[in-house]
């Protein structure tokens, strides 16, 4: 059960990454016909949409691919349904 809990743990760390208002890397902006974003594992990037603005220092499991952005989004920012496609990190390929 301790590793389950570790677990959880770390999940609620790793997916606790966004932050409202901070200087990102690169910014991406979200307008209506916005499908998806591509971004990479170990990236910080500046989010606008809607006349909103937040960080998110990407950072995701490593068997996962992408991630729907609402789910990352500070409460109030609507990303709609905007998909993010994370590509590995470069600093962690074999």
């Amino acid at each position: 059960m301790l590793k389950l809990k570790y677990a959880v743990a770390v999940f609620a760390v790793l997916a606790a990454t966004a932050h409202a208002d901070d200087s990102g890397v690169r910014t991406i902006d979200i307008d209506a016909n916005t499908k998806w974003v591509n971004v990479t594992d170990g990236e910080t990037v500046q989010i606008k949409a809607n006349g909103q603005v937040f960080t998110w220092h990407v950072s995701v499991w490593p068997n996962r691919s992408s991630i729907e952005l609402s789910k990352v989004a500070p409460e109030g920012v609507n990303v709609g349904s905007v998909r993010a496609y994370v590509a590995p990190n470069p600093l962690y390929r074999n």
